[in-house]
């Protein structure tokens, strides 16, 4: 166990210079391109270099070359604040590649800012109205971007300042551009329009940056579905989603809310009809008065859809007078009758050292202490985990098992698919929360090799934050691929993926870890017993092919969703 041997990393190839700009560091790779932090010797400043990978003589890459140029086209008549300057588009002399050269972000992708910061609602609709704006100046310059999401919204962590990215699939209003029957955007954020393949106009941009603030507010999907037609029936019918107010009563403020319902109004002439108006609206909400009250204990936030029915929970038998917040013990004596004054100075000269009823008493109390000490840990040992497995949020990752071929063509592969000769390897995870990720591999001749937790392969470590994206392998923090030296067979990779440290399935209520029985060598122990370790994690399901929100892996990977403890799954190939 631990043992990489059998996994040679080897780094994906960055140049040292593309035109007159140095490379620095990769920002972000996707299937077709990748992002290169760069500087420029002539100007003496850093930038952000986009170059597409694939050869640009293969005709399968004349609509990514397209976009590349339209991008370029468009941003250079957008000069705002709050939308990235593109400065530069070249062919590399070296390859013949296409890149641009942009303006470099010191910034996050919003929808993993809340990894870094806590924002509150002013923070947050003081954001989104910085977009707003943004959105109003390029609809009046006759540009609709047609892909607002958060990850093309890249934020300053110290100012919060806002920058608008990527405007590959955007539109110039009257340009003579095919847009029915093509759907150009990302599914969790299209608009109705853009569903129905209708032209799309400024108010869909305000549709979609209305779905990112309802993603930020609730911390749920406005339109929830694990396919696209399952999106597309929640974007278009007429009752939804649930007002922000209604998923967190008493928590967001009721107009906050309408202003947010307003920008997702299914008819465009409902919405705002300018960005402007949609940032005047939001900043007014918070200053009106608010008449929701912090919810009650027993209040639970409402979902977007309907969640399907947890288990029955076995119900925990409690002892009057005792609570499952702590050991509050409360124990009744016998009323004693009343006496005189003169009866009273007797018996406090006559009195013996014990009452009757104090002996009665003590001994009980003492016992029912005794029983519930021992009786607490051991229910809580057995029901916690059906309480977690049952009731808390999901496990949820998406996985993409990659394979790049003799000519560089990188793939997301399928289960079973097959791996030639020569054929190199990557898995990429991104988990919807904060998750403890573990990655195992298993070669044609049953060797397993632990890919991660291990520094050998990534300084990543667990937890894996949301959505963080794990790549490996990646030493150094660059990505790469693993060549393989298997005989022809069937190989696996293993992905377990825990809301706690995996000793926890051996440890529930952490009482063994206080006392030193259990600690991170029960991890490995846990990963050394594989057909065990099966037992007590639900198999993951899946639930779709996706492109992972704000991921650099464009082609789509698989979603996987688990119980509230986890998920175990098993992704099989063919060594040929």
């Amino acid at each position: 166990m631990g043992k990489v041997a059998p996994l040679n990393p080897i780094m994906a190839d960055q140049p040292q210079k593309i035109g007159r700009y140095e490379i620095r560091g990769t920002l972000g790779q996707g299937a077709m391109g990748v992002v290169y932090r760069g500087w420029d010797t002539r100007l003496e400043m850093d930038v952000a270099i986009k170059v597409l990978l694939a050869d640009p003589k293969d005709p399968a890459t004349s609509e990514e070359l397209l976009r590349l140029v339209r991008e370029v086209k468009i941003s250079r008549q957008l000069k705002h604040p709050n939308i990235v300057s593109v400065y530069d588009v070249d062919d590399d002399a070296a390859t013949g590649r296409t890149f641009i050269v942009m303006e470099f972000i010191q910034g996050v992708p919003l929808g993993s800012l809340h990894t870094k910061k806590i924002l509150s609602f002013e923070d947050t609709v003081t954001l989104i109205g910085h977009v707003a704006n943004a959105l109003d100046y390029a609809a009046h310059a006759g540009v609709v971007h047609r892909d607002i999401k958060p990850a093309n919204i890249l934020v300053d962590v110290e100012s919060l300042a806002p920058k608008l990215v990527d405007f590959g699939v955007a539109r110039l209003q009257g340009a003579n551009m095919t847009q029915a029957q093509s759907l150009l955007g990302t599914p969790h954020y299209m608009s109705p329009e853009q569903w129905r393949g209708e032209v799309a106009d400024g108010r869909s941009d305000l549709f979609s940056l209305g779905v990112v603030l309802y993603e930020l507010l609730t911390s749920q999907k406005a339109f929830p579905g694990d396919s696209l037609p399952a999106i597309m029936t929640a974007a278009l019918a007429s009752d939804t989603p649930v007002p922000p107010a209604d998923v967190r009563p008493g928590v967001i403020p009721p107009a906050l809310s309408s202003a947010v319902m307003k920008a997702l109004a299914k008819n465009a002439k409902d919405r705002y009809p300018r960005g402007t108006e949609m940032q005047k609206a939001l900043l007014k909400s918070l200053t009106q008065p608010q008449a929701a009250e912090p919810p009650p204990a027993s209040a639970a936030p409402r979902l977007a859809t309907p969640a399907p029915k947890a288990a029955p929970v076995p119900p925990v038998q409690q002892t009057p007078g005792f609570s499952t917040g702590g050991l509050a013990m409360k124990v009744s004596e016998p009323a004693q009758p009343q006496q005189s004054a003169g009866q009273d100075e007797e018996e406090a000269t006559t009195k013996k050292p014990t009452r009757k009823g104090d002996k009665q008493s003590f001994p009980s109390a003492a016992l029912i202490a005794g029983v519930m000490l021992v009786l607490l840990p051991a229910v809580g040992w057995l029901v916690w985990p059906i309480v977690k497995a049952t009731l808390m949020p999901t496990v949820a990752i998406h996985l993409g098992v990659l394979r790049q071929d003799q000519q560089g063509t990188p793939s997301v592969l399928k289960q079973g698919d097959s791996l030639l000769p020569g054929d190199r390897m990557a898995v990429y995870v991104k988990p919807k929360d904060t998750t403890y990720v573990y990655v195992l591999r298993v070669s044609t001749s049953g060797e397993v090799t632990k890919v991660f937790p291990n520094p050998a392969v990534t300084p990543q470590e667990n937890p894996v934050l949301a959505g963080t994206e794990l790549w490996l392998p990646a030493p150094n923090s660059i990505r790469g691929w693993f060549s393989l030296n298997d005989k022809a067979g069937q190989s696996e990779v293993i992905v377990i993926a825990t809301s706690d440290p995996l000793r926890r399935l051996n440890d529930p209520i952490g009482l063994l870890s206080l006392i030193g029985s259990v600690g991170p060598d029960t991890d490995e122990k846990l990963l050394a017993n594989l057909p065990r370790l099966q037992t007590k994690l639900t198999v993951g399901q899946h639930r779709g092919s996706f492109a992972a929100p704000g991921g650099s892996v464009a082609a789509p990977t698989h979603l996987l969703e688990g119980n509230g403890q986890g998920l175990y799954y098993r992704f099989q190939l063919n060594q040929l």
